[in-house]
């Protein structure tokens, strides 16, 4: 799978040649997309990493310069936006990217919490069927015994 910086930087360069050709920017709101994705990936990559598959120093290095990567992708994002829509559409952006994540952290939660439930509920079915079959191996026991007495 590419790296999410470089999806995101040929995502940028895809932007600026459709606004070179005069698209329109909303047509390219699937770049759009692919490159605030990229960032968010380079900015989270290094907690994605795997461990013990590169060297410390390559791990900081190649998180580094990431990170690097996608602040001056972020800082070229934003200036093509306020070339375009002006700075009530850069804040307009930020306020629909922040709702957007909200949105997503709560779907998390809710997800895991319905997860939780079921396992609660499945334990405690599993509990009670236990239960249920041990009282009737207890009768069965008992009748087997008073009809061998």
């Amino acid at each position: 799978m590419p790296d999410p910086i470089t999806i995101a930087m040929a995502s940028m360069a895809t932007i600026k040649t459709g606004l070179k050709l005069g698209k329109d920017f909303m047509d390219l709101s699937k770049d759009l997309g692919k490159v605030w994705d990229g960032i968010e990936g380079a900015k989270n990559q290094h907690s994605n990493a795997r461990k013990g598959k590169r060297g410390v120093n390559e791990q900081a290095l190649e998180t580094y310069l990431s990170s690097v990567k996608a602040r001056d992708l972020e800082d070229e994002l934003r200036r093509v936006i306020l070339e375009t829509r002006g700075m009530s559409g850069w804040r307009e952006l930020q306020k629909i990217k922040s709702q957007i994540q909200l949105e997503d952290e709560r779907g998390r939660y809710q997800a895991i919490k319905k997860r939780e439930a079921l396992v609660y509920a499945i334990s405690v079915a599993f509990g009670l069927l236990i239960i249920g079959l041990a009282v009737v191996g207890m009768i069965y026991f008992a009748m087997y015994l008073k009809e061998n007495q």
